[in-house]
């Protein structure tokens, strides 16, 4: 029987991760992993990012592993959403501009017609 609950016990073991992340400090039941934190909530692990302006919470599972996985999936994502709106947001500034300089042109020639008359 001693045999089965060192192995049972042992670190790296299921049950010694469940019982290791019950009984975490505060300051190890939060991780955070770029723009996404990973928080323990009773033996359950959850995933908080900000995405449109609004707020996620992602429930995960009792891995802290598979946590800090699913968060970096999700920092990558949230990155590359925001490079895309970035990207997105230069060529409206890029047509904008293009714009006010060919109204800025006609505005000239306008001007300049009238001139010569």
């Amino acid at each position: 029987m001693e045999v089965f609950v060192e192995v049972l016990w042992k670190e790296g073991s299921p049950m010694s991760e469940k019982t290791t992340q019950l009984n975490l400090g505060k300051s190890l039941r939060k991780h955070r992993v770029g723009r996404v934190t990973i928080n323990l909530r009773g033996k359950i692990w959850y995933i908080y990012y900000c995405e449109n302006e609004g707020r996620v919470r992602r429930q995960v599972g009792v891995s802290l592993a598979e946590a800090k996985r699913l968060a970096a999936q999700a920092n990558a994502q949230l990155a590359e959403a925001e490079s895309r709106r970035q990207k997105a947001e230069a060529e409206s500034l890029a047509a904008a501009a293009e714009a006010k300089a060919r109204e800025v042109e006609a505005k000239a020639r306008v001007k300049k017609a009238g001139r010569k008359q």
